[in-house]
């Protein structure tokens, strides 16, 4: 005995009776000739008609190959690197060089960062390069200062010391 359909159970299809026709099978894709062998008939996803099929609009490259990221890069401040190592040399090379040198190794990593796709480092390496940029700059400001300290008591004492 059975009381209708339970969870889970499909009902039985309607006997076909002889006055309703039967169904034509649904017409197949056009074959595409020039299809892989046990891919004819099958969607293409992301094909537009040009390219490969599953790889994205023509002129999409994923980080890394070939195309940067768009827009404008970060500032290297390379020239304000060297600026400041040269600063360093001339007038405090304890002081100014080292900090310079980090300051124009940080400016050199932007560029090539950024073609990488690696927009995070690159944002990192111009921030870092602009930071000891500053402290260099810094530094020989204050290797200036002493430089100019040293020569007026250099000036100093050499006048007062001749009797």
């Amino acid at each position: 005995m059975s009381y209708g359909t339970t969870p889970g159970e499909q009902p039985d299809p309607a006997p076909q009776s002889a006055s309703q026709p039967t169904p034509e099978p649904s017409p197949m894709p056009p074959v595409n000739p020039y299809d892989a062998p046990g891919q004819q008939g099958l969607p293409s996803y992301g094909q537009q008609g040009y390219g490969q099929p599953g790889y994205g609009p023509a002129g999409y490259f994923p980080p890394g190959y070939g195309a940067g990221p768009a827009g404008t890069p970060p500032a290297t401040y390379l020239p304000w690197a060297y600026t400041a190592a040269v600063g360093g040399v001339l007038f405090s090379l304890i002081l100014g060089l080292p900090t310079g040198l980090v300051a124009v190794n940080y400016g050199r990593k932007v560029r090539p960062a950024w073609a990488a796709g690696d927009v995070q480092r690159a944002i990192s390496a111009s921030r870092k390069a602009r930071t000891w940029a500053i402290v260099s700059t810094v530094l020989d400001v204050l290797g200036i200062v002493l430089v100019f300290v040293l020569l007026a008591a250099g000036a100093r004492t050499g006048s007062t010391a001749s009797p």
